[in-house]
């Protein structure tokens, strides 16, 4: 997630940040029942299942024509402005190398060590309750006090490293300045991507 390449993707009207990408393979029969199904393009589950790069249905041919039965997808998470959370659409087509191109901050050694151990803290918390599911520990009105004043402390640790005021920043803030930071910085690199419709 170092690559400082940025790209831009038009999603309806507006614009969004590529936050993150995962490939996903599936193989469906003419009868549009799920053969097999990847959800990392590495491992099939499902029948034959196994490593993707072996499966006889990832081979050209093994579809209509010369054509894969097995499907090979990207899925795109982004996010838009003034949005908090990003959103998932699948790539109808290959795409060229998409890069990762939230703007990272570039804390200092004390600031990395300070983000470390506050996200361990959420990770031991979590640990405390070893039979609650995420949901049960997420729960807004039931999260454990532990895990809560965890999250609060690597919030302010990664607010500092991106030099954001802790007392002063909200949420929808600082998303608003996380898109100010990824507009500059596709404009300072001019590498822009737009896609027809995905």
């Amino acid at each position: 997630m170092s690559d400082k390449k940025n790209t831009e993707i038009a999603v309806n009207e507006g614009f969004a940040a590529l936050v993150n990408r995962d490939v996903l393979n599936e193989a469906m029969a003419d009868d549009c029942q799920g053969l097999e199904f990847s959800f990392d393009g590495v491992t099939g589950i499902g029948n034959p299942g196994g490593n993707c790069q072996n499966c006889p249905y990832n081979k050209f041919g093994s579809g209509e024509g010369q054509s894969k039965l097995c499907k090979n997808k990207r899925m795109l998470y982004m996010l838009r402005e003034g949005e908090l959370f990003p959103i998932c659409r699948f790539a109808k087509k290959v795409l060229p190398k998409l890069k990762n191109n939230f703007p990272w901050p570039t804390p200092t050694d004390a600031q990395k060590r300070k983000i470390e151990r506050t996200a361990q803290a959420i990770l031991d918390a979590r640990a405390l309750y070893p039979d609650s599911s995420l949901a049960d520990l997420y729960d807004e009105v039931a999260m454990p006090p532990e895990l809560r004043k965890a999250h609060q402390d690597n919030d302010r640790a990664v607010m500092q490293a991106y030099g954001f005021s802790v007392k002063e920043m909200t949420e929808s803030k600082c998303v608003a300045e996380l898109m100010k930071m990824y507009k500059e910085l596709t404009e300072k690199n001019n590498d822009k991507l737009v896609l027809d419709k995905i």
